[in-house]
Formats: C-alpha cells, structure tokens, sequence
C-alpha cells in the first residue's frame, strides 16, 4: 500500500509595468504603450508530504520547479479625425500570455500542459470607425489575429471522458502542451 502524501499548493505571481504615450498633430493622434510582463509559477509542498516521492512525480501529484517568464507586450495606434464627431483608427499590437495554473497543472476533472505548456502569443491588428456626438455613440471596427501560440485547455476543463485522455495521453497521440487532442 502506498502512505506517501504528495499534497502541493500551487501558485503564480504576476507583476507588470506599463507605459503609455500619446501626442495629437492636428487632425492625427498618434499613441504607443509597452507592458513589460513577470511571472513566477511555483508549487510547494503541504505539511506532512512526502519530499522524496513528489520530486519524483510530476504535476498536480508531486511538485515541479519554479518557472518565471519575463516577456513584453506592446501596442500602436494612429487615429485620424475625419470630422470632429467621426474619427478612424488602425491599432496593432503583440499580446504574451503565460498560462494560469489551472492551464499548466490541473486540477480534478482536467489534464495540464505542464511546465512544456507555452505561453499564449498573438499579433493583432484593428480597423475602427467612431462617431460621437452629445447623444449618439456609434462604433464599428474589424479585427485580425493570428496566434503564435494558442492555448487550448480551457475547451477541456470538464472532461467527459478523462480516461480515454490519458490513453490518448500514453499512446502519444494527444499532447496537452501543444494543444492536440486528437478530436
């Protein structure tokens, strides 16, 4: 019979500082940020776990080195006053997102990526016309984005057959990291 407790407390930190600048030429209005993004993910052992069997063990039963990521995200944009109650914006911008604990390690009725889960990256770009006036706010834009890197295991976190995706799992048919589930 197996008596090692293996209990982890899971948890992640997340620091960012961000910067915004903008300056108006006339009828243009030009604007720039950049978030320089931290996070620490770490679990720790509960009291009375086994240290020598969860060092063994990997994710929600044993516990995993520390990770900390440190990446930028940033935004431009330009807007054009085509009168003063209509204007026209272009806005790109890069997005980092790392995943959250229930991503990376699981919990219950749900399979993580681990620590090979890559964060969440993205370029985006929008068109956007508004009109304002005293009583009437109108917006209309189209948006673009194109992923680097998706993050797919919040379409799992109820399971209905958990099973079936750990043999999916074992056979190396499906990869939580890379977010194939093989349908």
């Amino acid at each position: 019979q197996d008596q090692a407790v293996t209990a982890v407390y899971s948890e992640q930190d997340y620091a960012s500082l961000y910067a915004h600048l903008q300056h108006d030429l006339n009828r243009w209005n030009l604007f720039a940020g950049l978030r320089l993004n931290h996070w620490q993910t770490r679990q720790k052992l509960l009291d009375g776990a086994n240290q020598q069997v969860a060092a063994d063990l990997i994710g929600i039963s044993g516990i995993t080195p520390e990770k900390t990521v440190s990446a930028p995200t940033w935004s431009l944009g330009a807007q054009y006053k085509l009168s003063p109650k209509q204007h026209v914006s272009l806005n790109l911008s890069h997005t980092y997102r790392n995943p959250d604990l229930m991503e990376r390690y699981a919990f219950g009725s749900s399979i993580g990526g681990g620590l090979a889960l890559e964060a969440e990256q993205g370029h985006h770009a929008e068109l956007m016309w508004k009109y304002l006036d005293q009583t009437w706010g109108v917006q209309a834009s189209a948006f673009y984005s194109d992923f680097d890197q998706y993050i797919w295991t919040k379409t799992i976190r109820q399971l209905t057959n958990r099973q079936g995706l750990e043999q999916c799992i074992a056979l190396k048919l499906c990869d939580p990291a890379t977010g194939n589930y093989n349908n």
